[in-house]
């Protein structure tokens, strides 16, 4: 059973919530037993309103609260690989049996998503076990790309309304999740 702490959606909240719109959702949240991942995006994202002004950052809010609360950190916002300096991860999260884990979030899939897989791949070619996934709110578009894209970096699209998100959360929760060790870029002796 998952739970979620009401502080943290207070704290997720923008200053706009009406406070009472705000209470019943935090007693609805404590009162409520998600069997579920999916069961508690689905009613968060629902209610998204009392967070933000920009659906995209709630979508990316919510995740990232919602893979913490399963174990899934820390995750890295913005993250740079010295081998690829001028390529910007947005979300990064490191386990000790695959190393890098790279998560982009799309409420809707966009053009993006092409530019996302070619990164996922440049990544690939020095962490090989990299993982890459992209979550997105958008069943028909998963559907449709999943069927007319062929995808060179990217592990899964993860339509989290559905199963999907659980099925992985499931998956990524065998994973070690740590802070990634240092890289020695040059090995050498004094000369």
């Amino acid at each position: 059973m998952l739970s979620i702490d009401a502080k943290k959606i207070r704290e997720l909240s923008c200053s706009s919530a009406e406070p009472k719109d705000l209470e019943r959702l935090c007693e609805k949240i404590s009162q409520s037993e998600f069997l579920k991942t999916s069961e508690l995006f689905n009613m968060l994202w629902g209610e998204r309103n009392l967070f933000d002004d920009c659906d995209g950052k709630v979508f990316e809010k919510l995740l990232c609260e919602i893979f913490s609360f399963s174990g899934i950190s820390p995750i890295f916002k913005n993250g740079v690989f010295p081998f690829l300096p001028n390529i910007t991860f947005e979300f990064v999260a490191y386990s000790l049996e695959e190393g890098p884990v790279i998560y982009r979030f799309m409420e809707r899939l966009t053009k993006d998503l092409k530019y996302f897989d070619f990164k996922s791949y440049f990544l690939k070619q020095n962490f090989k076990n990299t993982k890459s996934y992209v979550f997105t709110i958008s069943n028909n578009s998963v559907q449709s790309i999943s069927e007319n894209i062929q995808m060179i970096g990217i592990n899964e699209i993860v339509d989290v309304s559905s199963f999907e998100l659980d099925e992985l959360i499931s998956k990524l929760e065998g994973y070690t999740f740590c802070l990634p060790p240092k890289i020695e870029v040059l090995k050498t002796h004094e000369f």
